[in-house]
């Protein structure tokens, strides 16, 4: 019975720690995800400020165009930066929790574990 009851408690242990490592990947991928995208808005960036000196025509329409993607990038750049800080505190409060549930387990393991040292 106690043998089985630790079985269990392991593979609860197992689950948490499985579902942690999903987390840190989602993270890993959002925030790869967000790096893309500054990046797509910086290209445009560059795209813009080089064809802005291709033709002196187009110089009024290609300043605009420059202030709108540079505005655009710094948008972009602050919504990373908040998106970024929720992920990393979403993983930072799983992170503690997890981190409760295991000295828990590890609290009701304590004697279960003196126990079997005893049987044995």
């Amino acid at each position: 019975e106690m043998e089985r009851d630790l079985e269990e408690k392991r593979g609860e242990r197992d689950e948490q720690e499985r579902q942690l490592e999903v987390v840190e990947n989602q993270k890993s991928d959002t925030i790869a995800t967000l790096t893309s995208v500054l990046q797509t808005a910086q290209n445009e960036l560059d795209y813009t400020v080089n064809r802005l000196g291709t033709a002196e025509s187009e110089r009024l329409d290609g300043i605009a165009q420059l202030e709108a993607s540079k505005q655009r990038v710094e948008e972009l750049k602050s919504s990373i930066g908040n998106d970024r800080k929720k992920a990393e505190e979403e993983i930072a409060n799983r992170i503690a929790s997890f981190q409760k549930l295991e000295k828990m387990y590890w609290a009701k393991e304590e004697p279960l574990n003196s126990q079997l040292g005893h049987l044995g």
